[in-house]
């Protein structure tokens, strides 16, 4: 009941409001991929206790019962790519179903704007709390790919941010329905490289070329040998 409670509160936008400190992050702040290919980055919430008692609330408060995150390419950042990276398909959406329930709220907008809701499964007693480990704090939403464009050297560069903007409250506590909605963003950049060239294997043209060279020579020495 408490959560049905709580899901209604989220449609609502009328959860318990705390000031928050949460923030979305990456494994790493920048990707480099071969033109055409596809990158699979993971998209973390992280709850902490600096300035506030984000971490410690949501302990409190028996884990999360919902996290959402929305990945927009930032279109203001300079040197804009002529052929971007982007999230090719609805399907290159990732949810993390293994902590949390297999039907999230997936919002894809175009290959520049997806989102992600992710929540506890209904039959839960509490939700993902993440008190241990490293970082503690730290929870899986999902797992974008992203496809590359095909000029070389140009990057392009999205940003984690709320799903929905405020008053909306989709990242919240499992009891309280207290609000943890980061209102801040996180960039991550993709560089597309160009393909490696394999060193050492001779080109096809040139292999038989070399074949040949080498059955002349020795049919020459076969000819010289006959003669002697």
């Amino acid at each position: 009941m408490k959560k049905f409670l709580i899901a209604l509160s989220l449609l609502a936008g009328c959860c318990c409001w705390a000031p928050a400190a949460s923030i979305f992050s990456f494994d790493q702040a920048t990707y480099t991929v071969m033109a055409g290919n596809t990158v699979s980055i993971p998209v973390y919430l992280q709850l902490d206790d600096v300035g506030t008692n984000d971490l410690s609330n949501m302990i409190a408060d028996d884990g999360m019962f919902s996290i959402g995150v929305r990945l927009v390419q930032d279109t203001m950042a300079p040197m804009q790519p002529t052929m971007p990276a982007g999230i090719a398909t609805l399907g290159d959406i990732q949810p993390n179903m293994t902590e949390f329930d297999a039907n999230p709220t997936i919002d894809y907008v175009s290959t520049a704007n997806a989102g992600v809701i992710v929540y506890t499964p209904i039959a839960a007693p509490d939700g993902p709390q993440k008190t241990s480990g490293q970082p503690t704090g730290r929870f899986l939403i999902g797992n974008f790919v992203f496809t590359t464009g095909t000029v070389v050297g140009e990057t392009t560069i999205f940003n984690a941010q709320d799903i929905f903007a405020s008053p909306s409250a989709d990242t919240v506590t499992f009891n309280g329905g207290f609000t943890l909605d980061p209102t801040g963003i996180a960039p991550v950049s993709i560089t597309t490289v160009a393909p490696l060239t394999p060193v050492g294997v001779p080109a096809p043209a040139a292999a038989w070329a070399g074949l040949v060279l080498l059955a002349a020579m020795g049919f020459m020495q076969f000819v010289r040998w006959r003669r002697m």
